[in-house]
């Protein structure tokens, strides 16, 4: 740890030493983009204001704060889920207002309208709809995909390098009877 803490301290003060970069001026966001991103959001179903919080990030937080604060009394959860709440509504609020600058400086106002007319269209609305089953399914596949991908990582590499042979699997103990 200690080790850590001193090429950490002495990294800092290499970057301390360096003069920062100049800053890069974003182009300005007309309020008229800054409009349209925000229906955007709201039509596409991307709002993040729009999320509830989850149990499992409420269980979260309060085993933070019982790490944070050994011996914090049960009956002190519903503080935490009253203020983890709080924190995560002032976060979707931020989260939300950087998404809406995001899209205003990668989309021009005509392209946002477009996107606009298509999620508003029944098709955009049949895709909003159906959009968390959609990504369940793609993390089902990737994680499916994923356990295949390590033995044809192994056989591609075999293949092309020397590999010992597999060591065969120990015998069963014998079963008791």
């Amino acid at each position: 740890m200690a080790v850590s803490l001193l090429v950490l301290a002495s990294s800092a003060a290499a970057l301390a030493q360096t003069a920062p970069p100049p800053p890069v001026m974003a182009p300005a966001i007309s309020p008229h983009a800054r409009e349209l991103s925000q229906q955007l959001l709201d039509v596409s179903g991307a709002d993040p204001r729009n999320a509830s919080v989850s149990d499992a990030t409420l269980a979260e937080a309060w085993a933070a704060i019982q790490r944070a604060n050994p011996g914090v009394k049960p009956e002190l959860r519903p503080t935490s889920d009253q203020a983890t709440r709080e924190e995560m509504k002032s976060f979707a609020d931020r989260l939300y207002a950087g998404e809406v600058d995001i899209y205003a400086r990668h989309f021009t106002e005509a392209q946002l309208t477009d996107l606009i007319a298509f999620y508003k269209s029944p098709t955009g609305q049949t895709f909003v709809r159906e959009s968390a089953s959609l990504g369940q399914e793609r993390n089902l596949l990737s994680r499916r995909l994923a356990s295949e991908i390590l033995s044809r990582i192994v056989a591609n590499f075999c293949g092309k390098a020397a590999c010992p042979s597999p060591t065969p699997p120990a015998a069963p103990p014998p079963a008791a009877h």
